[in-house]
């Protein structure tokens, strides 16, 4: 059970809901939505889910992103072409309150994997939102994208190959880079 309380709030892993404290602190269980789409308002931010489903799931990916929206956009499509099972994975978009297109990912996104976007009602950062992304994380994994960055179609499958072998394992990427430019990113020129 992961407990959250600076929000009041926390999830329970065993029977999958998140729960308010209320003032006489007994517990009581959010509305469970009929559609696919479930909202969470706490006082720093708000989190929609789409694709909510009861499977288990092994791997949380959290990503913070801020006035990346066309980057964003590129990520979740890599991260909806991955090898590993995708029930078994899912996504957390943490927008630290952009101010260009990013809340729209979450209506234009069609995605295969159970996804989870909040959206902070300020700016807090790039580690505090990262943090809010983890109180929410269902899975035994996490793995740490930016919102910017490219998956390849093995990226999850091999971050969970290593860490069934090994117990207590940190795993990274390499520490290079290479831009990739697409014209329906608005700086992109023909140089």
């Amino acid at each position: 059970m992961i407990k959250i309380d600076l929000y009041d709030s926390y999830y329970n892993r065993s029977d999958g809901k998140y729960y308010i404290k209320k003032k006489e602190k007994n517990l009581k269980p959010l509305k469970e939505s009929k559609n696919k789409r479930d909202k969470v308002d706490n006082r720093l931010y708000k989190m929609s889910i789409k694709n909510n489903h009861k499977h288990p799931i092994k791997v949380s990916i959290v990503m913070p992103t801020y006035n990346k929206y066309h980057q964003t956009s590129l990520s979740l499509y890599g991260l909806s072409k991955q090898t590993f099972p995708q029930a078994e994975y899912e996504v957390i978009l943490v927008d630290d309150a952009s101010s260009d297109n990013t809340p729209n990912i979450f209506k234009e996104a069609d995605v295969p994997f159970k996804f989870k976007y909040i959206r902070m009602k300020q700016n807090k950062g790039r580690s505090s939102v990262r943090n809010i992304g983890i109180n929410h994380a269902e899975g035994n994994l996490l793995i740490f994208l930016d919102g910017e960055m490219l998956a390849p179609p093995a990226f999850i499958e091999n971050h969970y190959k290593h860490h069934v072998h090994e117990s207590n394992l940190v795993v990274t990427g390499a520490m290079h880079y290479e831009g990739v430019y697409t014209f329906i990113m608005p700086d992109y020129n023909e140089d």
